[in-house]
């Protein structure tokens, strides 16, 4: 199962390239502004042999959480003789679960147990060498396989410059869902002060740091926007809005340490800022629902594939694609012959398949594409014509669909699901004829109703189900204890019965011819059939003028044989 970390981070910052000519005395380490991008690159997937319930000291002993490192202790060893002037940078990627500190930085009041990181990878970034900073904000991308699903990780990433151990940022992940690639998380110095704030008020507020709601997180993000509009760099000296001296962050311990404002901490003035002073709680935020910003073939859209055509609901946030759609409805009508065919959740599968279009982004898209045509004709299903009009007359969005954050669809949001579209020019698959399979009642029926008796002819393939008075009809049934016959005919039918059609979607299309009851029978001057009577059907032709879908004339070949039934007491 694929997983991924989602974006709704902590801390973003403007993206936190500002400063970038200003001069100050640099670290030991160099003038640096790192930041690590993690955009849609390799899929994580679950470590099995390391659940969420795996004590952290085992899971450290696990060969599976070291992606890309070997022996970590020797990599980190080597790690740490990178000079400061190389232009390959060694970096430590890891995911903490309930992260109580920055890089094992104390938070006061937190339990004793630190907990250990839940995922790990080691990976090489590269150093500006005209201008000596570690900036990865145009670098390239990086993945941790193996993350579990939770909220609120921590991720962190470590450039290694030297003894110092380099340069450190980090990020809380309000989300980590299965079945989703990692999508433009950026950890930063900015979202680092942010992550700060954030393991700060979980301490103060006496919560495990997936208990932070999503409110004091975006607040955190705010604040800091607020304070760094233009992000800053560490080594870089920044003045922050309200502010009227600048101040230089050289490591992530600063945030921590560094006193603003008396005795507060840059993290305690973040939250007293935000309005999270300690003990403060804003409760969890309400999840919004998706809605529908458009469907597709828009209404009087042209040029229209007709092979494979692909109908399609675009929503306005990131779905969840594990669930299989159902609910879903959607009828078309040919506007020359006005023939009509539904695809919904009992025939979905033989006429297409759904599929999930920019998973993960804004905008996820959801697509139920047509069979090609030359399938759905060999199976007998229905198909669209090239350079031909038809309207969609209903069509029903799957109602069980949720965003990725669990909220049900908002259906007030679906409109103008009716409308019409033109097909491209083309040629269709060859034509196949459709035939008779089967015919009722069956020969030997020793249980026909009369009243209301049904004749039923059924197809191999779906039929145009516009014709609604077929010609060519007739059907002859002989009493075999009297001799007496009845003969029913187009000339005579609209006395008898009345036809109608079933099952027009699929294959096994089939036309019907019920018998009046016997009150309409006597008042059209007609007779029916009797009870506790057998009869014999000495002949039938089938409808001369019935076509398929693909206007292709029904064959009379394979006609099934004649034959009795006997009518019930």
């Amino acid at each position: 199962m694929l997983l991924a970390l989602m974006v709704a981070l902590a801390g973003c910052g403007g993206g936190g390239g500002g400063a970038t000519t200003a001069t100050a005395s640099a670290p030991s380490y160099g003038n640096v502004g790192m930041s690590v991008n993690f955009r849609a690159s390799v899929p994580a997937r679950i470590a099995a042999a390391a659940p969420q319930s795996l004590d952290p000291e085992v899971y450290l002993e696990n060969e599976t959480m070291y992606q890309g490192c070997g022996d970590l202790s020797e990599w980190l060893d080597e790690a740490q003789q990178t000079t400061t002037s190389s232009t390959e940078i060694p970096v430590y990627l890891f995911v903490t679960e309930n992260a109580q500190s920055l890089n094992n930085d104390w938070v006061p009041g937190y339990d004793s147990i630190i907990p250990g990181p839940i995922a790990s990878a080691c990976t090489i970034a590269y150093r500006d060498t005209s201008t000596q900073r570690v900036t990865f904000r145009s670098g390239g991308d990086f993945s941790i396989k193996n993350v579990l699903a939770g909220e609120n990780h921590l991720l962190e990433a470590q450039a290694y410059t030297g003894s110092s151990n380099g340069i450190y940022v980090a990020v809380v992940v309000p989300y980590v869902f299965e079945g989703y690639y990692t999508n433009d998380i950026v950890a930063s110095p900015e979202s680092t002060l942010a992550a700060a704030a954030i393991l700060r008020y979980a301490s103060d507020t006496d919560v495990t740091l997936d208990l932070v709601p999503d409110t004091a997180i975006d607040a955190i993000n705010t604040e800091i926007d607020t304070l760094f509009p233009d992000g800053f760099q560490y080594g870089v000296p920044v003045t922050p809005v309200g502010a009227t001296t600048s101040i230089t962050f050289t490591d992530y311990s600063d945030f921590t340490s560094t006193v603003i404002s008396g005795t507060m901490t840059w993290d305690e003035y973040v939250l007293i800022e935000a309005d999270l002073a300690t003990g403060t709680v804003i409760p969890a935020p309400t999840v919004p629902a998706p809605t529908v910003l458009g469907i597709t073939p828009a209404d009087g859209a042209t040029n229209v594939d007709y092979d494979a055509t692909a109908f399609r609901v675009t929503f306005d946030m990131p779905m969840d694609t594990t669930v299989t759609p159902s609910g879903f409805s959607l009828t078309i009508q040919n506007t020359s012959t006005g023939g009509t065919f539904t695809i919904n959740d009992a025939n979905a599968a033989d006429y297409g398949v759904f599929a999930w279009e920019n998973v993960t982004t804004q905008d996820d898209g959801l697509s139920f594409t047509l069979q090609p045509t030359s399938i759905l004709g060999t199976t007998g299903l229905k198909y669209l014509q090239p350079g031909t009009t038809y309207n969609i007359t209903s069509f029903t969005v799957p109602t069980n669909l949720l965003s990725a954050d669990g909220a049900a669809l908002d259906t007030s949001s679906i409109t103008a699901t009716t409308g019409s579209f033109t097909t491209a020019a083309g040629t269709p698959p060859p034509a196949v004829a459709p035939t008779v399979v089967s015919f009722s009642p069956t020969n030997g029926d020793p249980a026909v109703d009369p009243a209301n008796t049904a004749f039923s002819i059924v197809f191999d393939m779906s039929m145009d189900s516009s014709i609604v008075n077929p010609t060519g009809f007739s059907l002859t049934i002989q009493n075999t204890g009297t001799g007496g016959t009845l003969i029913i005919n187009s000339a005579n039918a609209s006395s008898y019965g009345a036809f109608t059609w079933s099952t027009t979607n699929t294959t096994d299309d089939t036309l019907t011819f019920t018998l009046f009851n016997s009150s309409i029978l006597a008042g059209n001057g007609v007779t029916g059939l009797d009870n506790s009577t057998t009869y014999s059907i000495t002949s039938w032709t089938a409808p001369t003028n019935l076509v398929s879908v693909g206007a292709v004339a029904a064959s009379t070949a394979g006609i099934p044989m004649t034959g009795s039934f006997t009518t019930i007491p």
